[in-house]
C-alpha cells in the first residue's frame, strides 16, 4: 500500500535509517553555538557603545557643572569648552552667553556703586545705610565726624548704637514695622 510520488505506485518497501543523535543534530548545535557567540558578540559591542555615548555626555555634563561652581564662587572668567555638535554644545554655548552677560551687568553695577558710594560720601550730612536687620551697611565720613566712631567701629553694627539708650529698643519696634510695611 505504499505510494509514491505523484500518484506513483510504490513498491512495499519501508526504509529504515539509524544515525546517532549527536551526529543527526550537528549542524542545528553548530547553528544554536554561532548564534549565541553572534548574539553575544553583538551584546558586548552594544554595551561598548553605550558606555562610550554614555562617558561622553557625562563628561560635558561634569565639565559645566565643575564651571557653574566656579562661576557661583564669583569666578565669571570661566568659560566652557565643549565641542560635542550636540544639545549639550549648545548648552555650553548659552552658558557662556549668560556668564559674558553676568560679567558685563557686574561691571556696570560695580560702576554704579562706586559713583553712588561718591556722591553719598561727598554729602554735606551724615548718612548712614542699613540692611533689612538694622545693621550698618554703609556710613559717610560726615557721620563719623558726628558721632565720633570710625567705619570699623560701626560696620556691622545695630544702627541704634547710633541713638541714646532711651530710645532704642522704641526704634527697633518702628523699624521692624516699617520694613514690614515700607
Amino acid at each position: 500500500n505504499s505510494k509514491g510520488y505523484q500518484n506513483f505506485k510504490g513498491f512495499g518497501w519501508a526504509i529504515l535509517v539509524m544515525r546517532n543523535t549527536e551526529e543527526a543534530f550537528a549542524p542545528l548545535d553548530n547553528l544554536r553555538n554561532q548564534f549565541i557567540g553572534i548574539t553575544l558578540s553583538v551584546a558586548c559591542f552594544v554595551l561598548f557603545l553605550a558606555f562610550f555615548i554614555s562617558y561622553g555626555i557625562t563628561k560635558s555634563i561634569r565639565k559645566l557643572i565643575h564651571i557653574s561652581r566656579a562661576i557661583a564662587r564669583g569666578d565669571l572668567s570661566q568659560i566652557i569648552e565643549i565641542r560635542t555638535s550636540d544639545e549639550i554644545e549648545e548648552l555650553a554655548e548659552a552658558f557662556n552667553s549668560m556668564v559674558k552677560d553676568l560679567k558685563i551687568s557686574t561691571e556696570q553695577l560695580k560702576l554704579e556703586e562706586k559713583k553712588f558710594r561718591g556722591i553719598l560720601e561727598g554729602a554735606p550730612n551724615a548718612m548712614v545705610i542699613t540692611d533689612s536687620k538694622g545693621n550698618i551697611v554703609f556710613i559717610n565720613a560726615q557721620t563719623e565726624k558726628l558721632f565720633g566712631y570710625t567705619r570699623e567701629d560701626l560696620l556691622g553694627k545695630s544702627v541704634e548704637v547710633l541713638m541714646p539708650e532711651r530710645f532704642r529698643a522704641k526704634h527697633i519696634g518702628h523699624r521692624m514695622n516699617y520694613s514690614a510695611n515700607p
